[in-house]
């Protein structure tokens, strides 16, 4: 059984005026005009064209927009289709870049010169993302594990829309980009993080979606925007678990499972590291201890989860110094950078296969894990893992043929520590 801890699914622009509060929609019916000319879809040439070369777009477009291969984006039916053919039982799915009254991806957003509308926009169209998603997720809904987006700026209305998505058979929310003058650790936010416990929802921490694009001119070499971005969205969100664990989050609210996907999982190891060292042998004044009673990696162990999103080689190498309970593989679809575009067997046999994993530990990091954190019914998936999932041998040993157009992720190296 192979659970996705990523995946992605927007629907097409215009087709959200219809879930919109209706004081939004004139804005919205301004807003299109922008999209439009401005905006672009992760997935799109548009989107890409600012990040990869034009031989890369165009083998992009041809074998896989053109193809349809890219269609599950919007529609449930090819959704079904593309996780059948590529062996997932179930997925966790994200919004992306293309909700109402957001332009597209940090590279362009960066480089357009036109930013978002006000965050009550920005708002208001998660809300009717999540209303266009929960129709989309009842195709199959054993089979999805929704992330609901919001911002929290209002609580109150932050709290009602997580009992709306969890009523609506969503399994967790996706970590917004919080106002510059505001930190996760401020008492305002206890409701909302109350009642992600009381309901058993996850909070989901996603690069780049829980990232802010920074306010920042482009540098004079377009390409470069995307390297020098790209790390400050990754930093970010990295960030945020030294402000669950210093802030006292993680200590008030020992029931909260946080989950950090796609932003690599080696990075874990050295800041728990030095997090552990600061509370134990360092100098800061002991008495942290009052409001952050067990050391940080403890609070990573009770409540912290990894998607492990475009993992590499080297990261199953380590797979044991990260935690093999930790990680949780997913396939991004239908990104460009995700291991689905190379194939999710394949990817598994490079990765798993390679690294001679087990059985037992293959099965903890494609499904148990997940199973568990996002409470998919296993029960009820086995009938379909019977029938899509490929036979542990036929994965869990390495491919006789290098992959085609090998993603560079598959390669990527570890972070400068000692595993």
């Amino acid at each position: 059984m192979i659970l996705s801890s990523d995946g992605h699914a927007v629907g097409p622009m215009e087709s959200y005026r219809e879930y919109l509060d209706p004081q939004y929609r004139a804005d919205f019916d301004d807003f299109l005009p922008v999209w439009r000319e401005f905006g672009a879809l992760a997935i799109s040439e548009k989107g890409l064209g600012l990040r990869l070369d034009d031989h890369v777009v165009d083998a992009w477009r041809d074998n896989f927009l053109e193809t349809g291969r890219t269609e599950g984006y919007r529609d449930p039916g090819r959704r079904i289709a593309e996780m059948d053919r590529s062996g997932l039982a179930g997925e966790v799915v994200f919004p992306d870049f293309g909700t109402p009254f957001a332009l597209g991806s940090v590279s362009l957003a960066s480089v357009s010169g036109v930013r978002p509308r006000s965050r009550e926009h920005l708002d208001a169209g998660f809300r009717a993302h999540n209303r266009w998603a929960a129709e989309f997720f009842q195709i199959a809904p054993h089979r999805f594990a929704g992330m609901a987006a919001m911002m929290f700026d209002d609580v109150d209305r932050a709290v009602r829309e997580i009992r709306w998505a969890h009523a609506n058979g969503f399994r967790g929310v996706v970590l917004p980009v919080t106002p510059h003058e505001a930190q996760l650790y401020d008492l305002r936010y206890e409701p909302i993080w109350n009642t992600l416990e009381d309901l058993g929802m996850v909070l989901n921490s996603h690069v780049s979606l829980s990232a802010e694009v920074p306010a920042a001119p482009p540098p004079p070499h377009l390409t470069a925007t995307a390297a020098i971005f790209g790390i400050d969205a990754f930093l970010a969100v990295q960030r945020v678990l030294r402000v669950l664990i210093w802030g006292g989050v993680l200590d008030r609210h020992p029931n909260l499972k946080v989950v950090f996907t796609e932003q690599h999982s080696d990075w874990v190891v050295p800041m728990l590291a030095k997090m552990d060292f600061s509370y134990i042998a360092g100098d800061l004044r002991k008495d942290i201890h009052s409001s952050v009673r067990l050391k940080p990696s403890e609070y990573w162990q009770r409540q912290c989860y990894l998607g492990s999103s475009i993992f590499s080689r080297a990261e199953i190498r380590v797979r044991r110094s990260i935690g093999i309970d930790k990680m949780m593989l997913g396939f991004d679809y239908p990104h460009f950078e995700g291991a689905w575009r190379l194939g999710v067997r394949d990817y598994i046999q490079a990765t798993l296969g390679e690294q001679e994993v087990s059985e037992d530990e293959a099965q903890l990091m494609l499904s148990k894990t997940a199973a568990k954190v996002f409470r998919f019914d296993v029960d009820e998936l086995r009938s379909v893992a019977d029938r899509i999932g490929p036979e542990p041998e036929s994965v869990l040993t390495p491919s006789e043929v290098p992959l085609a157009g090998i993603s560079a992720d598959l390669d990527r190296p570890l972070e400068a520590i000692a595993y």
